[in-house]
């Protein structure tokens, strides 16, 4: 393993054509609330001082931060991962992920090693084994992601060792494709392969970066992930925002049997549940893609000794919102290009059905 300072290097330069959306796709935000860029190195997994990184750089250009506060979400991922974070503006927008990392690699001045990560994805892997290689080249298999876009991904293959025999973009030669994490031992490789490909038409690419190094004798191990989520284009962004979801539930009626505050057997200080219904959503839940909302026109006395029983079912510490009226609800949600119209649906269930799965299962 290479004793240098190890960098992850995030390049977020380029212009976010395939999202037309007037602004960097790097900054849309994630259901978490979090931005896509946060979403992507935080999604790495362990970040923490013995991962083996020294830092964090991100390299854009100051125009796609104008209405940034920088120092806010620095702080905020130098929180998360315990690492500081760097931004490295460009004087201009590039036109390839290669013309980025070039213009930033030659400001170094020591040879470090560097791992390159997408800002468009989502990739978890273990940094520790990941580092244990000089050259490194992390990749899924399409049989694990069958709803990936294959031919925007670039495909190697694997010879004996585990290291990468061939490795080229936007053919399909493998069911393996990069995931777009690669670590390069030390940055003088990269630039002397970036310089060789100076004169080469047409955009250029980590994988023709890799390609002209294995033709210097550089070998690259290959190392699988099994957890990848592709952002890289605007559909495959709304699938995912769409996999996420709020629900608001009323209580009365669809979480438990319905009761009024009068109620001799069950007033409003406990509740009855529908186990069918309690069941599938604490399935919802666990997920980790379904926020809850627990709705009712219970009054704010009830507060307690309500909470306390959702968490008695298995539930998580609820959000509850109380003392609505007894009457037809509206829920009204803004909709944008990124949160596409209808951005909010109603479903209306028969009072105390068992059946909340069959209404609502059609939306996740």
């Amino acid at each position: 393993m290479s004793l240098n300072e190890t960098y992850l290097v995030v390049p977020a330069a380029g212009q976010s054509k395939r999202f037309s959306l007037g602004r960097p796709k790097f900054l849309l935000q994630h259901p978490n609330g979090k931005t896509m860029l946060e979403n992507s190195i935080l999604g790495l997994g362990e970040l923490g001082p013995d991962c083996g990184l020294s830092k964090i750089v991100i390299v854009s250009t100051e125009s796609h931060f104008l209405e940034v506060n920088i120092d806010f979400l620095r702080s905020q991922l130098e929180n998360a991962t315990g690492l500081s974070v760097e931004f490295h503006f460009l004087d201009s927008a590039t036109s390839s992920v290669v013309e980025t990392l070039t213009r930033y690699l030659e400001t170094l001045e020591k040879d470090v090693s560097v791992v390159i990560k997408d800002s468009d994805n989502l990739v978890n892997l273990d940094l520790r084994m990941f580092l244990e290689y000089e050259n490194v080249l992390a990749y899924a298999d399409l049989s694990d992601f069958p709803r990936v876009s294959a031919p925007s991904k670039s495909y190697l293959e694997i010879g004996s060792a585990g290291v990468v025999s061939n490795f080229i973009e936007k053919r399909v030669i493998s069911s393996l494709f990069s995931v777009g994490v690669t670590k390069f031992a030390r940055i003088s490789d990269v630039l002397d392969a970036s310089h060789s490909l100076r004169a080469s038409q047409g955009e250029l690419y980590v994988s023709d970066l890799v390609r002209s190094m294995m033709t210097n004798g550089i070998d690259f191990q290959a190392t699988r992930v099994h957890h990848y989520e592709d952002w890289g284009t605007l559909d495959a962004w709304l699938e995912f925002v769409r996999s996420y979801k709020t629900l608001f539930l009323d209580i009365d009626g669809v979480l438990a049997l319905n009761s009024s505050r009068l109620s001799i057997s069950y007033d409003w200080s406990q509740f009855k549940p529908i186990d069918e219904n309690v069941e599938y959503l604490i399935e919802l839940e666990k997920s980790g893609r379904v926020k809850l909302v627990f709705t009712t026109a219970r009054s704010e006395e009830f507060r307690e000794a309500v909470s306390t029983r959702l968490i008695e079912l298995g539930f998580s510490p609820p959000q509850l919102v109380m003392g609505l009226f007894h009457s037809q609800r509206l829920l009204v949600n803004d909709f944008s290009s990124t949160n596409p119209n209808p951005s909010a649906v109603a479903v209306s269930i028969e009072r105390d059905s068992r059946r909340l799965r069959d209404y609502i299962k059609s939306y996740f």
